[in-house]
């Protein structure tokens, strides 16, 4: 057995044993389905979702002059091997945009998050 899959394994049994600290998120992307000629814009095609396991491993107020909160969060590699695919993230029914992974090193990525409150 190689590194890559001991490493793989006991990250599936790490994200078991944090229970209930890990989250349900849903990463949510836009689909386009189809593209009208005539009025030169795209038919939207509606949010597809992806739901994964995540960790919230930080909340901070990131800006005194806007009401902005920020959050990152820890989720495996595996479960979203692309985070620049989706648009926003669902956490507890409120929607965050998504920012530069802080930490992505294909086994685990850290993920800023911002929402407006």
């Amino acid at each position: 057995m190689g590194y890559s899959t001991l490493i793989s394994k006991s990250l599936k049994k790490a994200f078991i044993a944090v229970q209930d600290l890990a989250q349900d998120v849903t990463f949510q992307k836009r689909t386009v389905s189809d593209f009208s000629f005539g009025t030169k814009q795209v038919v939207d095609g509606g949010t597809v979702g992806t739901v994964v396991k995540a960790i919230p491993v930080a909340t901070k107020k990131k800006s005194s002059k806007r009401n902005i909160k920020r959050q990152e969060l820890m989720f495996k590699h595996a479960d979203v091997p692309d985070v620049t695919l989706y648009d926003s993230v669902v956490i507890s029914g409120v929607a965050w945009k998504l920012g530069a992974p802080i930490v992505s090193d294909g086994f685990i990525v850290l993920l800023e998050v911002y929402t407006e409150i």
